[in-house]
């Protein structure tokens, strides 16, 4: 293939460039000039506390804290929530597991509503798989964002509810 041969290029961010058709001789020489600026910076080396390595966190993580800020075990602690710290029961936990197992033991229909962003979609997953391998019959609904948006929709419902779902979560 010679340097002249035409090629669309598309997406470029020069606007000089977009949409242009180009040559691959065009391309390399833009290419270049990127490349010409282009200058990778390497951290400096780093001496970490010996209060550090009883943490048995790997160097690289060190290295990271201490660059962020993180050079006192009171601050790594703060930074680290023990279990204990972190650990908050929902209110009515015990509850509501109580219903999930119930209609599990029943073989119930369960639905989880989930949401379309990517947190959403994850522990919508994340519920549908625990919940079937506990055995669980479980389907599960994300909403359409451009028609639904957010919450829970009466149109979006009666067609899950009339499949036989009776708990939604």
């Amino acid at each position: 293939m010679s340097l002249r041969a035409p090629f669309l290029l598309l997406g470029q961010s020069n606007p000089r460039l977009y949409g242009r058709l180009l040559t691959l001789h065009d391309i390399k020489c833009q290419n270049d000039r990127i490349q010409d600026m282009t200058l990778w910076l390497d951290p400096q080396p780093i001496n970490v506390p010996a209060s550090f390595s009883t943490l048995g966190l790997p160097a690289l993580i060190e290295q990271i804290l201490l660059r962020r800020g993180i050079n006192s075990p009171e601050l790594l602690e703060a930074f680290f929530p023990s279990e204990k710290d972190i650990f908050v029961e929902f209110p009515d936990i015990k509850k509501s597991v109580a219903v999930i197992l119930l209609a599990i033991r029943n073989n119930e229909k369960i639905c989880v509503w989930g949401d379309f962003d990517v947190d959403g979609q994850t522990s919508t997953a994340l519920l549908v798989q625990t919940l079937r391998a506990l055995g669980a019959n479980v389907v599960y609904y994300i909403p359409i964002r451009g028609k639904e948006s957010h919450g829970v929709h009466i149109d979006s419902l009666k067609p899950i509810i009339d499949s036989g779902v009776t708990l939604i979560i």
